[in-house]
């Protein structure tokens, strides 16, 4: 589209050939074995697989279910677990090395390599911030004798309750600066995270992973800028009033060539693959999701401030391929040349919707995978990925975490 311009990102170099390899002395993925099944009984036949290969050691279950009743999928993963603890989402799709999936699960099982805790804390909706940092707390707690020197806290999320920002701020409160966070919120037709054998509304799953190896984490989104930048003038908590001085709708339809007549289902259509883009220091944007209209006003996310600058950004098919890779190959090389055995992705269910489906997203990724390197992905309503400083919510994004 004429007047578009790509945000920017930074170059990376390749990899270097000891991350290529296979890593050594590991049967299975160095204590990560990821498996993969379509159907109405996909969880358990995926968590099955991977127990098996792992020799039934499985102390965490990271399931993704797609298109699959929740409550079913969890008491049938859990099941299936031997005994292990299960966190999990249900999403608008997964992914793993040999494709995508619409209906059906992946599942991640992490071995005796690993020490892991798992905190979870309810009422998201009334306070996120206090929700996350209990969760948080819980599951730092539960792996603090434990002798590994490598971190990893992942959150799961229902996408309904409350401000992702929030969250990720008492996330970072009770973790601190050394701990990274990746993680993503629910999608699909029922948005919820999964705990133990059930599915849990407004509720936000903490995992504390403590790796002897280590972890990485990275993102990137693939958004363009079009138009001209904008200021917001108005502005309740995630309710956009006015932009500019006009009624916030009537600037956005205008600025994406929407029409009006939209009835609110088609809109929100629309608004799946055209965010908000909130303009930061150092030329940065943070990506912003749009749910629905109100009236005039733009319901977001997450709450975007009166005086904050703006731009107006849609979803490039064209720039997915280079965002998928560019996460990836970031995260592989935050591992500091040791070999990647296993990544995990969270990725926007918009940019499933750009794509015209995941296979595309899933060939990125395969390409710039190190050696025989396997994924696993969901295709989640938000994403979570923290490195540095405290802000770390994110939309319209890949998140990937790489273990060595």
């Amino acid at each position: 589209m004429a007047g578009q311009r790509e945000l920017s990102r930074r170059a990376h170099p390749e990899l270097s050939k000891a991350q290529r390899r296979r890593p050594p002395g590991h049967a299975g993925w160095g204590g990560i074995e990821i498996a993969a099944a379509e159907g109405a009984t996909a969880a358990a036949d995926a968590v099955r697989l991977a127990t098996r290969r792992l020799d039934g050691a499985n102390r965490l279950t990271l399931l993704f279910s797609s298109q699959i009743d929740p409550a079913l999928a969890a008491q049938s993963a859990a099941d299936a677990g031997a005994g292990a603890p299960l966190v999990g989402l249900t999403t608008a799709g997964c992914m793993h090395s040999d494709g995508a999936i619409e209906t059906g699960a992946v599942a991640v099982c992490f071995g005796s390599d690993y020490d892991i805790g798992v905190g979870s804390a309810g009422a998201v909706g009334k306070s996120p911030r206090l929700a996350a940092a209990n969760a948080t707390r819980r599951a730092l707690d539960a792996i603090e004798a434990s002798r590994q020197p490598h971190r990893l806290l992942i959150l799961l999320s229902d996408p309904d309750s409350g401000d992702p920002g929030e969250a990720v701020g008492g996330a970072y409160s009770a973790a601190g600066s050394r701990v990274p966070i990746v993680g993503g919120t629910a999608a699909g037709p029922v948005a919820v995270p999964l705990l133990g054998s059930r599915r849990r509304d407004d509720t936000i799953v903490a995992v504390a992973i403590a790796s002897p190896r280590p972890i990485a984490v990275a993102d990137a989104h693939s958004c363009a800028i079009i138009g001209l930048p904008g200021i917001v003038t108005r502005s309740e908590g995630p309710l956009i009033r006015e932009i500019d001085g006009e009624p916030a709708l009537d600037v956005y339809l205008r600025a994406h060539a929407g029409s009006p007549e939209m009835d609110d289902r088609t809109f929100e259509a629309f608004a799946a693959t055209r965010p908000l883009a909130q303009r930061e220091i150092r030329r940065t944007h943070r990506i912003r999701r749009i749910r629905s209209r109100v009236g005039k006003a733009l319901l977001c996310t997450t709450r975007i401030p009166t005086d904050a600058g703006i731009e107006f950004a849609i979803e490039q098919p064209t720039l997915s391929e280079a965002a998928s890779i560019g996460a990836v190959r970031e995260a592989v090389l935050g591992l500091r040349a040791n070999p990647a055995r296993a990544i995990v992705v969270f990725s926007n269910v918009a940019r499933r919707i750009a794509n015209g489906g995941g296979n595309c997203e899933v060939a990125a990724i395969s390409s710039i995978l190190p050696g025989e390197t396997s994924f696993a992905g969901a295709y989640t309503g938000g994403e979570f990925a923290r490195t540095r400083g405290a802000k770390g919510d994110l939309s319209h994004a890949i998140a990937v975490a790489c273990f060595a």
